[in-house]
C-alpha cells in the first residue's frame, strides 16, 4: 500500500486530532466570515501546534477569503 506524505504522518500517530470548531468573523472588507478550525497536536514536537482554518468550499466565506488573497 502506497501512502501520501500527510497519510503517511498520521499512520505513525504524529499528529492527532484535537479540537474542531467553527468560528465566525466580521472583516472589514469582505464581511462576514465562517471558517472551520482544526487544532492538530504534534506528538514528536511537544508544545507545537498546527492549526488550520478553512471556508467550506463554494461557499460565501470561501469566495471573501479568494477575495482578500488577491493583490490590492
Amino acid at each position: 500500500m502506497r501512502f501520501t506524505r500527510g497519510e503517511e504522518v498520521a499512520a505513525r500517530h504524529d499528529v492527532q486530532r484535537r479540537t474542531h470548531t467553527q468560528i465566525r468573523y466580521r472583516h472589514r472588507v469582505v464581511g462576514e466570515l465562517t471558517l472551520q478550525y482544526e487544532t492538530l497536536r504534534v506528538d514528536r514536537a511537544p508544545g507545537q501546534h498546527l492549526v488550520v482554518a478553512q471556508a467550506e468550499p463554494g461557499s460565501l466565506s470561501a469566495r471573501a477569503l479568494a477575495r482578500l488573497s488577491r493583490p490590492a
